[in-house]
């Protein structure tokens, strides 16, 4: 895909990528770059008649097929994330930098990179938030003394939510009810030993 996007960027009429190495191959550069997309695009099913049935090659109807369809894959692999993911973890503090050519390399607009990058912050925020709960109330004695179908009853007679992790039921009434609450962990370091 890239090469493709080259060409156009280039105006070339046509590009040749080489490689020597045999298919299936762990040295099949051109195999290992492009594995994410076709594990997902292995998985569809593109149809080249998903706007007008009846059509000549080269004509409007064919193009408003093949635009259809092109639209159809690139939803596909938008939907894998994996360039975007993997530079975010890569560029996480210099991302303004290089924000351009990310842009250009996933065929994405600075924009949606940019709403990308910040839904994904907010999601890996949101993970460590819960992973320090799960922490902290983990060492709770309702915790590890109840499995989580008690924890819902005790929950529903205290006209509590009963839904959620089984750190969130045990964190719910014990704030209610001001039980006995622990104290604060000092320092959360990701281990969930």
């Amino acid at each position: 895909m890239w090469l493709v996007r080259l060409a156009r960027v280039l105006k070339l009429k046509s590009v040749t990528q080489k490689s020597f190495t045999e298919y299936h191959s762990k040295r099949n550069l051109v195999e290992r770059v492009h594995a994410v997309e076709n594990r997902a695009l292995s998985n569809e099913v593109f149809s080249s008649t998903a706007v007008r049935k009846d059509y000549i090659i080269e004509d409007q109807h064919h193009r408003e097929n093949m635009e259809h369809m092109a639209g159809e894959v690139q939803n596909c692999l938008a939907r894998t994330q994996y360039v975007l993911e993997m530079t975010y973890k890569v560029f996480a503090h210099g991302i303004d930098t290089v924000l351009l050519y990310i842009a250009f390399l996933s065929w994405y607009t600075e924009d949606e990179v940019k709403q990308f990058y910040a839904e994904f912050k907010d999601r890996l925020d949101t993970k460590f938030q819960n992973d320090k709960e799960l922490e902290y109330w983990c060492q709770h004695e309702l915790y590890k003394n109840k499995d989580k179908t008690s924890l819902k009853l005790k929950c529903r007679a205290n006209k509590i939510s009963g839904d959620g992790k089984k750190h969130e039921l045990v964190k719910r009434p014990v704030e209610k009810l001001e039980k006995h609450v622990l104290p604060p962990v000092e320092k959360y370091d990701g281990q969930m030993s």
